[in-house]
């Protein structure tokens, strides 16, 4: 079976936020600007098959890209989640917490979103917010490492 997030990935979508991970628009076109999924540029399948490197800077990278999708959304605060059951690659869905959500899209619900197509922000404002969120992350991730070191 081919994996889907593999493809994108070798297609060149989505953009680096260092040597390991990559950040993408979940299916291309998200419910909401801002949804962005964190996922490893190799192929695993599962946590336990993530690579020392990536481990090291997985929670990190989780935690800006968090910071990140609140700074460039009106989000009070982000839903992380990670089933990599449809997509069998290990990704992260980082969402928006944004106060407009309606109360039957709140929490879990809010992935009820991901099924319905009329309400796609326009591709342009999804691609330049995953740019704002990448580049953010990016630079916190480095001032990070340089700490660190």
């Amino acid at each position: 079976m081919e994996c889907a997030l593999c493809s994108s990935i070798a297609a060149g979508s989505g953009i680096s936020v260092n040597s390991d991970w990559i950040l993408q628009i979940p299916g291309g076109r998200a419910p909401l600007a801002g949804w962005v999924i964190l996922t490893p540029r190799r192929h695993r399948r599962r946590l336990d098959d993530l690579s020392e490197s990536e481990a090291k800077t997985l929670g990190t990278l989780l935690t800006t890209t968090s910071q990140s999708v609140v700074k460039f959304t009106e989000a009070t605060r982000t839903y992380t989640a990670n089933w990599a059951e449809n997509t069998p690659h290990v990704h992260f869905h980082i969402v928006p917490r944004l106060p407009s959500l309606p109360p039957k899209r709140l929490g879990w619900d809010v992935f009820q979103m991901m099924s319905d197509q009329s309400t796609r922000p326009p591709t342009a404002v999804q691609e330049q917010t995953l740019s704002s969120i990448a580049a953010h992350v990016t630079a916190l991730h480095k001032q990070y490492e340089e700490t660190v070191r």
